[in-house]
């Protein structure tokens, strides 16, 4: 069973802004709670290219495992299993649409039930700052 969580935030940057920001690596600390990208190999990033950041403490090793134009997808290993992480961005009327989506596949009844009650809204919270905090960002840029 998969646990998802999706969030969806317009801002008025053009999406060639918006993905300047949140489709550049380097540039999570600035809107996500990574407080430092220690390494990007190999760059720029393509399937199987590994993100090493530290957060709150610790090490986490992310995995590309989609790169299109406007869309990265990301996978890490949690203490219970393993989480994606999807962002796009689309063309809107007056700017663009970030879309950030989540998927927890939590194995056995204790991680899924911890997943649906604990992780997943917590990530929901976490998308809804990195959102605003993103669309900050490519706003300041023009």
């Amino acid at each position: 069973m998969v646990v998802r969580v999706e969030l969806f935030a317009t801002g008025n940057a053009p999406p060639e802004d918006t993905w300047a920001v949140v489709g550049d690596p380097r540039r999570l600390p600035e809107w996500t709670d990574a407080e430092r990208v220690k390494r990007i190999e190999p760059e720029p990033a393509t399937v199987g290219t590994e993100i090493v950041v530290a957060e709150d403490g610790r090490t986490r090793l992310w995995r590309v495992v989609t790169v299109e134009p406007r869309l990265l997808e990301v996978s890490t290993q949690t203490g219970r299993g393993p989480l994606d992480i999807g962002v796009r961005v689309v063309r809107e009327r007056s700017g663009s649409r970030l879309v950030l989506a989540g998927a927890y596949r939590p194995a056995g009844f204790a991680q899924r039930l911890r997943a649906r009650m604990v992780d997943a809204p917590a990530l929901r919270r976490r998308f809804d700052r990195w959102s605003q905090a993103a669309l900050r960002l490519a706003a300041a840029v023009r």
